[in-house]
């Protein structure tokens, strides 16, 4: 099955999947969102990973920043043979740890960014799910050659984190850090993924201050 997004194969999935979604998590919620983004260039989004629907939680930020737009997702070659529909949806694998299935899925990413220069990409460099509370979060070094290889794109640092709370569903807060435009230069990791921590610190401790109420007043009271 050829990898690709195909907007309505995406549509049906999604309708077909909103019921069980929304009884099984709620959100995402989303605070941080930039008021504008240099539409010449697309957007890498740089994420923990600390749930399952992590990739679903991408895709609503994705929706929020550019919903004409087409989302391509980095995901294990074992996960996509799982669940291959995913491919309609953007989603790329690679074998973490083989350089040549990572680079050959960085040049897949690479060509649809050419074919579309203001498309969004997502990737989580820890590369498996850990507590959103890891620390240092273990960002694996291809965020940056990924990084290099989109440029000029303009990076989004991505805190995840799933919170019971008072519902038997988790609800996911998301919090984005500001906009970082990059070049042809080489990001640092360490500062890609302090940015994150930061986010994941917020979260943290809005959620300390506010317990229970926190998703009443999380988009409005983040910042």
């Amino acid at each position: 099955m050829k990898a690709g997004f195909r907007p309505l194969a995406a549509a049906v999935f999604e309708l077909l999947f909103f019921p069980l979604r929304r009884a099984l998590l709620h959100g995402p919620l989303i605070a941080g969102l930039p008021v504008a983004l240099d539409e010449r260039n697309p957007v890498l989004l740089i994420a923990n990973h600390a749930s399952w629907w992590d990739g679903f939680v991408l895709r609503d930020v994705q929706r929020a920043l550019r919903p004409g737009g087409r989302l391509f997702t980095l995901m294990t070659t074992r996960e996509l043979r799982r669940h291959p529909y995913l491919r309609w949806m953007g989603c790329v694998g690679m074998e973490p740890g083989r350089r040549a299935s990572v680079l050959a899925a960085f040049r897949r990413l690479r060509q649809e960014r050419r074919r579309d220069p203001s498309g969004v990409f997502a990737l989580f460099p820890q590369g498996a799910i850990w507590p959103a509370g890891r620390r240092p979060l273990g960002f694996e070094r291809g965020v940056s050659v990924l990084a290099s290889r989109l440029a000029p794109v303009t990076l989004l640092p991505i805190g995840i984190h799933l919170e019971s709370l008072n519902r038997a569903a988790p609800t996911a807060f998301v919090s984005l850090a500001d906009p970082i435009a990059h070049g042809h230069g080489q990001p640092g990791v360490r500062g890609i993924e302090a940015a994150v921590e930061a986010e994941l610190d917020r979260i943290r401790r809005f959620l300390e201050a506010h317990g229970e109420a926190a998703p009443r007043l999380w988009a409005s009271a983040a910042r």
